[in-house]
């Protein structure tokens, strides 16, 4: 499944099946959001829209490759966007795994020269780090660490 998937296979993590209620299957979905390589999970036909459903809620619209049936006559690999998948198997039939795109590099803020210039007037205007940190990182999804690290080239 995770060759035929078309994400990438130097990193993955495998989860199994998901787990039978809603609120376990959030949970775990949760504990990888920020996994950087591919995620691969296992689920059966008569829960695949809710996981799915709960892999939209949680991780978002990403790429995904939902392999059915892998090995047997009516094999199936069918690859898009979640949501897609949620309106592609309106019937599902057999068993499945899902393979999820990573978080990735793409998603994670970056300081910017903008960013930078922000810090710098905040700390003309007498902000104080902490103050100054906590706002930015609120804003821009940065760590409090790379802003601080930010801050203190700006002495």
């Amino acid at each position: 499944a995770l060759i035929v998937s078309g994400l990438p296979t130097e990193k993955f993590v495998y989860i199994g099946f998901l787990p039978h209620k809603a609120s376990g299957r959030q949970r775990l979905l949760q504990s990888v959001a920020d996994e950087c390589g591919t995620i691969v999970a296992l689920e059966t036909p008569h829960r695949l829209q809710a996981a799915l459903n709960d892999v939209l809620l949680i991780l978002g619209d990403r790429k995904i490759a939902v392999c059915r049936e892998l090995t047997k006559v009516h094999e199936e690999v069918f690859r898009g966007t979640v949501s897609q998948a949620i309106q592609h198997f309106t019937e599902p039939k057999g068993e499945f795994t899902l393979v999820i795109e990573g978080r990735g590099g793409k998603d994670k803020p970056q300081l910017t020269e903008d960013i930078e210039r922000q810090l710098r007037h905040m700390r003309q205007s007498g902000l104080t780090a902490k103050e100054a940190i906590a706002k930015v990182s609120k804003e821009t999804g940065l760590s409090r660490k790379k802003l601080y690290q930010a801050w203190l080239r700006l002495l």
